[in-house]
């Protein structure tokens, strides 16, 4: 009689603890991960780069002729085009004669898309201030002529502009595509530069500190 109660008690036990593990699986294989945050996809802003504080303005216009160009056009109807051109020119920064030269990059298709290289503007004394430049050209078929827009740092200056910095921006145009050799690019460049000598910008204050105009002594009495 006791031996068969313990058997009844025993088997209620095994059957409740069976179905609090089939309840207790049932729940976990029913549950789902999280879902990850997809990462954003937004592309950065083609804003130019910031006015640097304390800079002095710098602008000039100019006109560039091809020198050398190696243009490489792909497929049948030349949609893509990529290569490199060197076009050189001349202008006047506060009554400075100065050599400009732009060492470009093209990545187009067709005949739009990236533009790089550097922008390079040599004086008479042998002083050089490098600026890489960043942008995108355009070309309008209607009115077939191609725009630039690019974003202009300084990459470094020699001579009495060494330790020039800044920033600045340069807009252009071409009649006809860039993809073709020869022909001219019309530039207008505004430079934000810090720390460049006088003669550049035109201000005695632009390198560093202003110095004073005149020195003098004074005792003050008690």
């Amino acid at each position: 009689m006791v031996r068969s109660e313990l058997h009844r008690n025993l088997a209620v036990v095994v059957v409740v603890a069976g179905v609090v593990a089939v309840s207790v699986t049932g729940c976990s294989s029913g549950s789902t991960s999280p879902t990850p945050t997809p990462t954003s996809s937004v592309q950065p802003s083609g804003s130019g780069a910031p006015t640097p504080p304390n800079s002095f303005p710098v602008e000039f216009s100019s006109t560039l002729t091809s020198s050398f160009s190696r243009i490489v056009e792909l497929g049948t109807s030349s949609t893509i085009t990529y290569g490199v051109s060197t076009l050189d020119g001349r202008t006047t920064i506060n009554k400075s004669f100065v050599g400009v030269k732009m060492i470009a990059t093209f990545d187009f298709k067709n005949a739009s898309g990236q533009v790089g290289g550097f922008l390079e503007l040599k004086w008479s004394d042998g002083t050089i201030l490098v600026l890489r430049q960043s942008g995108t050209a355009e070309y309008d078929t209607k009115a077939k002529e191609t725009t630039y827009d690019a974003q202009l740092e300084v990459v470094g200056a020699s001579s009495k502009a060494s330790g020039t910095t800044g920033t600045g921006t340069l807009t252009g145009s071409r009649s006809g595509k860039t993809g073709t050799t020869g022909g001219s690019i019309k530039i207008n460049v505004t430079l934000n530069l810090v720390n460049a000598p006088s003669s550049i910008t035109g201000d005695s204050k632009s390198r560093g500190s202003a110095s004073p105009s005149a020195t003098y002594t004074a005792t003050i009495a008690p």
